[in-house]
């Protein structure tokens, strides 16, 4: 007989039961690779991630995650590396997964990506660790500790609207007992439908994406055939939206659930904060509240992120060949004394208006903020050129402007046409003032 505060926390996460669900994190969508390959690759920069989750505080044993990431995609190809540990009560999960995806254009706004993972887990359950009352229970006299390699597929369908994917992460299910007659233990394959919406408001200076995923390890394998009761990973449902204010700030709500409500303990309501700085730097958090019996418990879950994406450093000017002479010395005889006039009196300066174009550049091929553009600005005054502004995951820029001039922003992109704002003019302005110039970036 067992002796643990909450027996039935333990059933539910320690693999006693004949299922066992894929950790999963609130914020996903920051490695959407891990649970769908086909998602790999979704930053145009190399970004690297990490993750803490802890669920149920205050719970001695209750689920705690940590994952490690890199994504990087180039040209069609993305690719992901993941690294993960996971442990609830004396169930222990660590694993190293690497993803590959491959997109296809369908058409100037719609995508297709295809994705496969290789992964090797150590899957392992230390029984010792129980209070136990009989310490010869045959069920607990053997510890399970195994690796286990897996292959994982997805497909993934992306438009400037949204996206809709379908992922297996472990294709392969495995029995756990190693043959001995204990706790019935295995892993069954894990299903994950994820679809989410991307919508611009005002101007582009709110964006709005809604999402729902849906995770079953009990459907089209063999979990079918065991016991509804007995399976420890019900199907979960997550739904949320975020809202993104100058591709700068997010916050956002989720709900999530088990359809299933009377095998799981995992149901709450988070709240969602995060900034993404101009230089890469990104940092984000979520505070779960229950809604179930487990609140009378504790008080919350508290899962943060931290993300960098690495900015390429601006290639630099090479010198000019032949160097400009110096100018020549010039030799005047003695000055004559001219006896000084009187000053004038000195005029205050005008006060500056301080006048910029700001503006966002979505690529239309994927719906997202265009990374990587360049952005140049042309007048019509002086014809000086303003260095070019390369923009980061946010897809934002900004320039200065002068008064009484008229000016033209270009965006150009690798793969992409060339886009040219209409013209904007600051003539007679007299107060500060921030122009708008939002850009698209269409499919070659």
């Amino acid at each position: 007989m067992l002796k643990y505060s909450f027996w039935w926390l333990l059933l539910l996460v320690s693999g006693v039961l004949p299922a066992q669900q894929t950790p999963r994190l609130s914020q996903y969508t920051f490695a959407p690779g891990l649970y769908n390959p086909a998602a790999a690759g979704t930053s145009e920069r190399l970004t690297i991630g990490g993750a803490f989750r802890g669920q149920w505080m205050g719970i001695d044993g209750a689920p705690s995650t940590q994952l490690l990431f890199l994504d990087k995609s180039r040209d069609r190809v993305g690719l992901g590396l993941f690294l993960r540990n996971d442990r609830a009560g004396t169930l222990g999960i660590s694993d190293l997964n690497a993803a590959y995806s491959y997109k296809i254009p369908l058409n100037a706004a719609t995508v297709l990506r295809g994705g496969l993972s290789v992964s090797m887990a150590n899957w392992r359950n230390d029984f010792s660790k129980l209070r136990l009352d009989d310490l010869d229970d045959p069920q607990f006299l053997v510890n399970i500790n195994r690796w286990l390699p897996n292959f994982g597929a997805g497909l993934q369908i992306e438009h400037t609207r949204g996206q809709l994917g379908f992922g297996v992460p472990q294709l392969f299910e495995y029995n756990l007992n190693d043959g001995v007659d204990a706790v019935a233990a295995r892993t069954f394959r894990p299903y994950f439908v994820q679809a989410s919406g991307n919508f611009y408001l005002n101007q582009r200076q709110l964006r709005l994406q809604p999402r729902v995923v849906l995770a079953s390890a009990t459907l089209f394998n063999g979990a079918r055939k065991a016991p509804r009761n007995n399976i420890g990973a019900p199907n979960a449902l997550d739904l949320g939206v975020t809202a993104t204010i100058e591709e700068q700030w997010k916050g956002g709500i989720q709900w999530r659930t088990a359809l299933e409500r009377s095998l799981s303990s995992d149901h709450a309501l988070g709240i969602m904060a995060g900034w993404m700085g101009p230089q890469g730097f990104g940092i984000s958090g979520v505070y779960e509240i229950p809604l179930n019996a487990i609140r009378r418990v504790t008080d919350a879950s508290f899962e943060m992120m931290l993300t960098y994406a690495i900015v390429p450093r601006p290639q630099k000017s090479l010198p000019p060949s032949v160097a400009t002479p110096p100018p020549p010395v010039v030799f005047s005889p003695t000055p004559t004394p001219v006896k000084p006039r009187p000053k004038a009196p000195v005029e205050p300066a005008p006060e500056e208006i301080i006048l910029t174009v700001k503006g966002i550049i979505i690529d239309m091929k994927t719906g997202l903020p265009a990374e990587g553009a360049r952005i140049t600005l042309n007048n019509t005054c002086n014809g000086a050129e303003t260095p070019a502004f390369i923009t980061t995951a946010n897809g934002v820029y900004t320039f200065s402007l002068s008064n009484n001039c008229c000016y033209t922003v270009t965006a150009q992109k690798d793969g992409r046409k060339t886009a040219i704002s209409e013209k904007i003019c600051t003539d007679n302005t007299t107060k500060p003032r921030t122009f708008r110039a939002d850009l698209d970036l269409l499919q070659l």
